[in-house]
């Protein structure tokens, strides 16, 4: 590396394979409100941010059940999957190999902090990240609003860095964008890998790609 890098990590579909649970969780609730379940195809094409208009993508009527009450209860749903989602192969091998070159890593995500907090413990990998930012509810409205708060908190910091953001959904290629940031899209997760080109030419199929990526000469 030519100079000093802070990566800003997505969670939910980036370092951990949560993407099955989350099918399950919300076919989960469309059969509930006798609406048809999504295939795994469907659900990376339909998925996004904020959530409230996946719902309604996927026919939730917000006047028969309101969105809060989905909410809490897709997390209900999820909080008694969560800790059988698993980290993606070689996570931490990217971790380490980031943290051994000196790379700044922290964790932005659209999840409610405590179970973010709460699932990086459980994996073991909470030492790799100097900071650890997610929402103060279940909504999953976006980050934007924790992104903007990160970067004047650490302006000292990121001052002097190369930015990395990397992500597994669109919405993390947008906020880069808009902060001028460098990103990195990885398709195993929440978005399917044409959805993803269709916006960036910083597609990876895994984190091995990730680890080419700043292991080249050229970051």
């Amino acid at each position: 590396m030519n100079k000093e890098i802070c990566i800003i990590w997505d969670w939910n579909g980036t370092l951990i394979d949560d993407v099955g649970v989350s099918l399950e969780c919300i076919n989960f609730l469309l059969k509930k409100n006798q609406l048809a379940s999504i295939t795994r195809d469907y659900y990376q094409e339909v998925f996004t941010f904020p959530v409230q208009k996946y719902y309604q993508k996927l026919g939730f009527d917000f006047t028969q059940t309101p969105f809060s009450t989905l909410a809490d209860e897709f997390i209900h749903e999820y909080k008694k999957r969560m800790f059988g989602a698993n980290l993606y192969p070689n996570t931490k091998d990217v971790l380490e190999y980031l943290q051994q070159t000196g790379a700044k890593q922290f964790v932005i995500s659209a999840m409610e902090v405590g179970k973010l907090k709460q699932a990086i413990e459980n994996k073991g990998i909470s030492h790799y990240f100097e900071g650890i930012l997610g929402l103060n509810n279940n909504y999953a409205n976006g980050k934007m609003g924790l992104v903007k708060e990160f970067k004047r908190d650490r302006k000292e910091i990121l001052n002097s860095c190369s930015i990395w953001m990397i992500g597994d959904t669109e919405h993390d290629f947008y906020i880069a964008n808009e902060l001028k940031w460098n990103s990195i899209l990885v398709s195993q997760g929440h978005h399917s890998f044409s959805r993803l080109s269709a916006v960036s030419d910083k597609v990876v199929r895994n984190l091995d790609g990730v680890m080419e990526t700043f292991s080249s000469k050229n970051v």
